[in-house]
């Protein structure tokens, strides 16, 4: 195309402040021409009134021949470098992957390449927490130290933010100018970010996480290869896939392992401590908390009695635990039959012990062992950090509390048959003295500390009836009080429960003596007898 002095006034195309300002007269356009069409335009212009003959334009055209060739093919080499360094790129993070490398330093790869391809200042890498329903800043790059505790300490939301865009639309989202977008947060007080883009990574039909990229220029990523991009975060999402499958994986043998060692305990030991310590130790290596606690309950006083414990700051206040039935927080696991999950039980009103709460626990989970359907105890887990329990947690913990309420159950059956054994065995012992000889006078002290010594009850004493003075008389005796303040002890028979026993002629039981009402204590200091 040419055009002469006389054509340009009239065509509105060169009739422009810059053609006017620069005075020209003639120009002459040759399109340049590539493979796929037209790619540019070659011109040349005069000052001076002087056509362009159709010689110059046939020069101009075998000129801008070949040069729309070369530019072509110059920007064909240029994506082919381009197409090469991201092949580049991703070959360097599948190494990194494929070497084995934690998951933290592939991670960092991708990132530190995303931000090299796209010119990106700062780049961010977040996972999802699904539990808590927020972004956790994972990876960094560019970001100061200040800027990096800053990031740590904020709470993201996963429907805040372009962030929140990204997961929910689960496409790359590009801003331009970040101060004209409604959805921008600022998670640092002071941010140079002019534009930012974010990259969903999406697993089936999960997002895992983002590549957040910012820059300090606006639309500084408008020419952005977002195929590239996508191959990126896939090989960081399927990174992130892998390594959470080999944590599980991991965490299940380690639980199954945990749960493996506490049954062999039990089939291999009827020592109940011998198994509370076990399962304590694993129930806490398993779930990675310091402190915890396995109490028991205690039907006849009405009590759940901690038996093991570890990790507490305060060792007096747990080798003393006891708590009525039916209150705190365990009594709350007992009656409900349902874990409990507290957080920092400072100041908690449902506390049964308030010393309990000076103890400092930030968390704890509270999970009931039940043995042929009743529950019978309480494990515990404590962290004086804050923690969340995660389901898995109360499961493999309730797994091995119920392991717990079974080895409780066998033991308490071998003690009840030891006892029993232990009863035929003093009575056949009795009743072999008896027939073995005619001097009767020892008998009743033997029989008493025979009593004591294989029972260990606190006191064990033998009254004998006085009918004529209807009394009873203390005949013989084995531990519990002094001999001085029991000789000679008589008291009417229709007194007190050893009266009743004695006038009536029937078994009296009483494992609450403090609440019989037939209780009398003939003690001057008072009686330590509970039952």
């Amino acid at each position: 195309l040419a055009v002469s002095h006389t054509a340009r006034r009239v065509n509105r195309r060169l009739n422009t402040s810059e053609f006017r300002d620069e005075d020209i007269q003639a120009v002459a356009l040759a399109p340049l021409i590539g493979q796929s069409g037209a790619i540019g335009v070659l011109s040349v212009f005069r000052r001076v009134p002087h056509p362009f003959t159709s010689d110059d334009l046939s020069a101009l055209s075998a000129l801008a021949g070949p040069l729309g060739l070369a530019v072509d093919n110059m920007r064909l080499a240029r994506r082919a470098e381009k197409r090469c360094q991201e092949l580049s790129t991703l070959l360097q993070v599948d190494r990194a992957f494929s070497a084995g490398l934690e998951l933290n330093a592939v991670l960092q790869v991708a990132v530190n390449e995303a931000a090299r391809v796209t010119g990106a200042s700062q780049g961010v890498l977040f996972t999802v927490n699904q539990d808590e329903g927020r972004f956790e800043p994972r990876i960094m790059r560019g970001l100061s130290e200040r800027a990096m505790h800053q990031m740590q300490a904020a709470t993201l939301l996963l429907t805040e933010g372009v962030n929140g865009r990204a997961y929910r639309s689960r496409q790359i989202i590009c801003v331009d100018d970040v101060s004209s977008d409604p959805d921008y947060a600022i998670l640092r007080r002071s941010t140079r970010v002019r534009s930012e883009m974010v990259i969903p990574l999406v697993h089936g039909d999960r997002v895992l996480g983002n590549i957040d990229l910012g820059s300090s220029r606006r639309a500084a990523f408008a020419d952005v290869d977002l195929s590239f991009l996508r191959a990126l975060a896939d090989q960081a999402t399927a990174a992130i896939e892998n390594a959470r499958l080999y944590e599980e994986t991991s965490r299940r043998a380690e639980e199954l392992a945990a749960l493996n060692t506490v049954a062999a305990t039990v089939s291999q030991s009827l020592d109940l401590h011998v198994t509370l310590d076990v399962a304590l130790d694993k129930a806490l290596e398993v779930i990675g908390l310091e402190a915890g606690a396995i109490s028991l309950v205690d039907e006849l006083a009405g009590e759940l009695v901690m038996r093991v414990h570890r990790g507490w700051r305060h060792q007096s206040l747990a080798d003393h635990m006891r708590i009525k039935l039916g209150t705190g927080l365990s009594g709350l696991a007992i009656v409900t039959g349902e874990p409990v999950i507290t957080g920092d039980v400072r100041g908690d009103p449902r506390l049964a012990v308030p010393e309990f709460g000076y103890e400092g626990f930030q968390a704890m989970v509270l999970v009931p062992m039940r043995a042929h359907g009743k529950v019978v105890g309480v494990l515990s887990a404590m962290s004086y950090q804050p923690h969340t329990f995660m389901p898995r947690d109360v499961a493999v913990l309730t797994a091995i509390a119920d392991q717990v309420g079974v080895a409780l159950d066998n033991a308490r059956l071998y003690e009840a048959e030891s006892r029993r054994n232990a009863h035929l065995a003093l009575i056949n012992e009795i009743a072999r003295q008896v027939t073995a000889t005619l001097d009767l006078a020892d008998l009743p002290t033997r029989t008493v500390q025979a009593i004591h010594q294989s029972f260990g009850y606190f006191h064990v004493a033998l009254y004998l009836l006085d009918a004529e003075h209807g009394e009873v008389v203390l005949h013989a005796f084995a531990g519990g009080y002094p001999a001085a303040l029991l000789a000679g002890y008589r008291q009417a028979v229709n007194v007190g429960m050893i009266g009743h026993a004695a006038q009536q002629g029937e078994t009296l039981l009483a494992n609450a003596v403090t609440q019989e009402p037939r209780d009398f204590n003939f003690l001057p200091d008072g009686d330590k007898v509970r039952s």
